[in-house]
Protein backbone atom coordinates (compact mmCIF):
# COMPACT_ATOMS: atom_id res chain seq x y z
CA UNK A 1 0.00 0.00 0.00
CA UNK A 2 1.24 3.18 -0.84
CA UNK A 3 0.54 6.08 1.62
CA UNK A 4 2.26 9.58 0.13
CA UNK A 5 5.82 8.78 -0.45
CA UNK A 6 5.74 5.76 2.03
CA UNK A 7 4.93 2.10 0.99
CA UNK A 8 4.28 0.01 3.88
CA UNK A 9 5.40 -3.71 4.27
CA UNK A 10 2.19 -6.47 4.42
CA UNK A 11 3.00 -6.61 8.22
CA UNK A 12 2.78 -2.81 9.03
CA UNK A 13 -0.52 -2.28 6.54
CA UNK A 14 -2.26 -4.71 8.72
CA UNK A 15 -1.22 -3.40 11.75
CA UNK A 16 -2.70 -0.05 10.47
CA UNK A 17 -5.92 -1.48 9.94
CA UNK A 18 -7.75 -0.34 12.97
CA UNK A 19 -11.53 0.67 11.35
CA UNK A 20 -14.00 -1.05 9.49
CA UNK A 21 -13.34 1.42 6.75
CA UNK A 22 -10.15 1.41 6.28
CA UNK A 23 -8.86 -0.78 3.19
CA UNK A 24 -9.07 -4.19 3.65
CA UNK A 25 -8.98 -5.36 0.05
CA UNK A 26 -6.40 -7.55 -1.36
CA UNK A 27 -5.05 -8.87 1.95
CA UNK A 28 -4.57 -12.52 2.16
CA UNK A 29 -6.11 -14.13 5.44
CA UNK A 30 -5.64 -17.34 6.62
CA UNK A 31 -8.63 -17.97 9.13
CA UNK A 32 -7.97 -21.08 11.50
CA UNK A 33 -11.12 -23.42 12.29
CA UNK A 34 -14.86 -23.58 11.06
CA UNK A 35 -16.45 -23.32 13.88
CA UNK A 36 -19.09 -20.59 14.70
CA UNK A 37 -16.29 -17.91 15.22
CA UNK A 38 -14.27 -19.14 12.15
CA UNK A 39 -17.30 -18.67 9.87
CA UNK A 40 -18.38 -15.91 11.15
CA UNK A 41 -14.87 -14.24 10.93
CA UNK A 42 -14.49 -15.83 6.99
CA UNK A 43 -17.62 -14.09 6.27
CA UNK A 44 -16.31 -10.90 7.77
CA UNK A 45 -13.14 -10.37 5.55
CA UNK A 46 -14.50 -11.67 2.36
CA UNK A 47 -17.78 -8.43 2.75
CA UNK A 48 -14.09 -6.34 3.01
CA UNK A 49 -12.09 -7.59 0.15
CA UNK A 50 -10.39 -9.70 1.47
CA UNK A 51 -8.94 -13.09 -0.27
CA UNK A 52 -9.64 -15.78 2.60
CA UNK A 53 -8.49 -19.43 3.20
CA UNK A 54 -10.21 -21.54 5.65
CA UNK A 55 -8.06 -24.07 7.50
CA UNK A 56 -10.03 -26.78 9.10
CA UNK A 57 -10.14 -30.56 10.06
CA UNK A 58 -13.41 -31.50 10.97
CA UNK A 59 -16.14 -31.70 8.26
CA UNK A 60 -18.97 -29.26 8.55
CA UNK A 61 -20.64 -29.27 4.98
CA UNK A 62 -23.32 -26.92 6.21
CA UNK A 63 -20.43 -24.46 6.46
CA UNK A 64 -18.45 -25.22 3.73
CA UNK A 65 -21.46 -25.20 1.30
CA UNK A 66 -21.25 -21.42 2.71
CA UNK A 67 -17.86 -20.49 2.41
CA UNK A 68 -18.35 -21.53 -1.46
CA UNK A 69 -21.66 -19.07 -1.58
CA UNK A 70 -19.12 -16.36 -0.06
CA UNK A 71 -16.27 -16.84 -2.17
CA UNK A 72 -13.42 -18.50 0.88
CA UNK A 73 -10.86 -20.34 -0.34
CA UNK A 74 -11.30 -23.95 2.38
CA UNK A 75 -8.72 -26.29 3.01
CA UNK A 76 -9.83 -29.76 5.03
CA UNK A 77 -6.95 -31.38 6.43
CA UNK A 78 -6.89 -34.07 8.65
CA UNK A 79 -3.23 -33.30 10.26
CA UNK A 80 -1.42 -29.84 11.87
CA UNK A 81 1.31 -31.01 9.46
CA UNK A 82 -0.61 -30.99 6.20
CA UNK A 83 -2.54 -27.71 7.60
CA UNK A 84 1.12 -25.97 8.00
CA UNK A 85 2.14 -26.58 4.72
CA UNK A 86 -1.39 -25.59 3.61
CA UNK A 87 -0.99 -22.49 5.91
CA UNK A 88 2.91 -21.62 4.18
CA UNK A 89 2.01 -21.92 0.58
CA UNK A 90 -1.11 -19.64 1.01
CA UNK A 91 1.44 -17.06 2.57
CA UNK A 92 -1.30 -15.12 4.02
CA UNK A 93 -0.45 -11.51 5.70
CA UNK A 94 -2.86 -12.15 8.39
CA UNK A 95 -3.56 -15.27 10.74
CA UNK A 96 -6.99 -15.26 12.80
CA UNK A 97 -7.07 -17.83 14.96
CA UNK A 98 -10.31 -19.47 16.47
CA UNK A 99 -10.67 -19.70 20.30
CA UNK A 100 -9.77 -23.57 20.33
CA UNK A 101 -6.20 -22.58 19.22
CA UNK A 102 -3.74 -23.20 21.89
CA UNK A 103 -1.20 -19.57 21.36
CA UNK A 104 1.80 -22.54 20.83
CA UNK A 105 -0.30 -24.13 18.25
CA UNK A 106 2.23 -25.21 15.74
CA UNK A 107 0.51 -23.00 12.87
CA UNK A 108 0.53 -19.96 14.84
CA UNK A 109 4.26 -19.97 16.05
CA UNK A 110 4.86 -20.45 12.38
CA UNK A 111 3.10 -17.71 11.38
CA UNK A 112 4.87 -15.60 14.41
CA UNK A 113 7.99 -16.75 13.14
CA UNK A 114 8.12 -15.32 9.90
CA UNK A 115 6.95 -12.42 11.16
CA UNK A 116 2.69 -12.65 10.03
CA UNK A 117 0.38 -11.40 12.06
CA UNK A 118 -1.50 -13.35 14.50
CA UNK A 119 -4.88 -12.34 15.87
CA UNK A 120 -7.82 -14.15 17.81
CA UNK A 121 -11.51 -13.27 16.96
CA UNK A 122 -12.12 -10.38 19.57
CA UNK A 123 -8.36 -8.23 17.79
CA UNK A 124 -10.12 -8.39 15.57
CA UNK A 125 -13.53 -7.66 16.34
CA UNK A 126 -12.62 -5.06 17.98
CA UNK A 127 -10.54 -3.52 14.95
CA UNK A 128 -13.75 -3.51 12.94
CA UNK A 129 -16.30 -2.25 15.48
CA UNK A 130 -17.35 1.00 14.25
CA UNK A 131 -18.82 -0.49 11.20
CA UNK A 132 -21.78 1.56 12.64
CA UNK A 133 -21.95 5.27 13.36
CA UNK A 134 -22.82 4.54 17.35
CA UNK A 135 -19.45 2.46 18.21
CA UNK A 136 -20.67 0.23 21.25
CA UNK A 137 -18.60 0.09 24.70
CA UNK A 138 -16.78 -3.25 24.92
CA UNK A 139 -16.18 -5.47 27.90
CA UNK A 140 -14.24 -8.71 27.54
CA UNK A 141 -14.71 -11.63 30.02
CA UNK A 142 -12.52 -14.62 29.10
CA UNK A 143 -11.57 -18.38 30.42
Amino acid sequence: MDVGTVTLSARDRVLALTSWHHDWSGLRVAVLGLGVTGFSVADTLVELGCTVRVIYSSEDRDRERLLDVIGAERSLLATDELQLADLQAFSPDLVVVSPGYRPDHMLTTWAESVGTVVWGDIELGWRLRDKTTRVADWICVTG
